[in-house]
């Protein structure tokens, strides 16, 4: 089969390239949505594995409009992420037409199992091409802003959370610290830990081990 990979980092892509080529599929990547439609226009693909969270155009606009095409509907698309992963944004990827949902993390067995279920399914007509839930243009607009402004605000936490933890850490490094090997007895003081002391690097005493 030839399968399109969709994926904005390169090591998730050449992971990917990996295992299907593994299994005797054949392989065409692509770094962000608009990339991947340029590679849907210039020949015939099986399968299309796709992360939601790209620049340019993520994987729900290229779900969406790969499934309000005529001639790209037909083929399975399956969303692989490690951002969107609660059961709200699965339940709107299959809203929009997803024809799969896997979570990043899985051993290579399992993801293959789970991609050679989709293809045996659809080759055997027992799942048949989506479309996206018919809705006004609106409502799914909104849909697919709460998704993303919530994964940014939870992206801007994490940040925030570890500039806490760099301030906790610069603040710290204000203080004396010193280091004690009790293996080879060697004793480590930091520059702050002299000049706190009154003592230039060569005068402070060191205690008798």
């Amino acid at each position: 089969m030839r399968i399109l990979i969709v994926d904005d980092r390169m090591e998730n892509r050449y992971l990917l390239e990996t295992v299907l080529k593994s299994d005797g599929h054949d392989t065409v990547s692509a770094d962000n949505g608009k990339k991947a439609l340029e590679c849907l226009a210039s020949g015939p693909f099986d399968l299309i594995v796709s992360d939601i969270l790209m620049p340019v155009m993520d994987g729900f606009q290229l779900c969406r409009h790969c499934k309000a095409d005529p001639t790209l509907r037909h083929i399975p698309f399956i969303f692989y992420t490690a951002t969107y992963v609660d059961e709200k944004d699965e339940a709107f990827a299959y809203e929009i037409g997803a024809d799969g949902f896997l979570r990043k993390g899985m051993e290579p067995a399992d993801f293959l199992n789970s991609i050679q279920a989709v293809i045996k399914n659809f080759g055997q007509g027992r799942i048949l091409p989506k479309s996206p839930v018919h809705r006004p243009e609106e409502e799914t607009y909104k849909h697919y802003s709460e998704r993303l402004i919530r994964k940014l605000e939870k992206k801007m936490q994490d940040l925030e959370q570890k500039e806490e933890r760099l301030n906790m850490a610069l603040e710290a490094s204000r203080d004396g610290l010193w280091d004690w090997n009790i293996q080879t007895g060697e004793i480590y003081f930091s520059p702050r830990y002299y000049t706190m002391l009154g003592y230039e690097p060569n005068e402070l005493p060191h205690p008798d081990l």
